[in-house]
């Protein structure tokens, strides 16, 4: 799953800092409704931030947002 944070870059002023995610989630054999189910709990459980790489942006706005920029 890609994401931004803490808007896509084309909603937010040109100096407004914005970071882009991937987050990997396992797929594993049931079905789609339980997979739904599950990728819902996860994100009702955990902020996906947390354990989302970040893969877009820039480091000026990863630190100014707080994040590790891992390139």
């Amino acid at each position: 799953m890609i994401f931004y944070y803490p808007g896509h870059p084309s909603s937010r002023d040109d100096d407004d800092p914005w970071l882009q995610f991937e987050w990997v989630i396992p797929v594993d054999g049931t079905g789609l409704d339980a997979q739904v189910a599950h990728l819902a709990d996860c994100l009702r459980r955990t902020d996906p931030k947390t354990s989302a790489r970040v893969v877009g942006g820039s480091q000026e706005y990863a630190n100014r947002l707080g994040f590790p920029w891992l390139y």
